[in-house]
């Protein structure tokens, strides 16, 4: 699949209640194809009015991490997350967890940016993104688990740590698997 066909076809999603209160569908970040591909659990507020994923304070910290990451060994990557829309229970509504059937609603739609993608290296942000990810990665690429940057930058006085602790992995798994 093309990447205009991709983003004609998931812009327009209407496949479950989230993709109608969103300002835009968040799809993907960076480059197609990609050697790493970071799949995060779903869109926040900033990243639902700007239509891109990882966008917000998260994203800028997790930018740190792969800028890191990038002066160890040079690797594309793509970022996005198990659901395209920012999942809410009404317009402006506090953030919450996708349910399965909105994760497995908005499944075809990462399965298509992995197929476009062909990851050496698949990195989950957080544990819901582990646990719920459907792509078939297990044999056939590299897999990291990370802490999700939101849930670091609500560590307070232990996120400076838990930071640089994540980043330092981060570069050494990617320099592992893509070296």
């Amino acid at each position: 699949m093309s990447k205009a066909k991709h983003r004609k076809t998931w812009e327009a999603c209407t496949r479950c209640p989230i993709a109608q209160l969103a300002c835009k569908h968040c799809l993907y970040r960076g480059v197609v194809p990609a050697e790493v591909l970071f799949v995060g659990e779903a869109p926040g507020k900033t990243e639902d009015v700007m239509g891109k994923p990882f966008v917000g304070r998260a994203g800028k910290l997790l930018d740190y991490w792969i800028e890191y990451a990038k002066t160890k060994i040079d690797f594309t990557y793509c970022i996005s997350n198990l659901v395209a829309c920012r999942p809410t229970d009404r317009m402006g509504g506090e953030n919450r967890v996708p349910t399965a059937e909105e994760i497995n609603n908005c499944a075809p739609r990462l399965q298509e940016l992995y197929d476009m993608c062909k990851p050496r290296v698949l990195v989950f942000l957080g544990q819901t993104a582990k646990a719920e990810c459907r792509l078939p990665h297990k044999i056939l690429v590299h897999e990291i688990g990370l802490i999700h940057p939101a849930a670091c930058l609500r560590q307070g006085g232990q996120a400076a740590e838990t930071s640089n602790d994540a980043r330092s992995r981060l570069a050494k798994e990617l320099w592992s698997a893509l070296a």
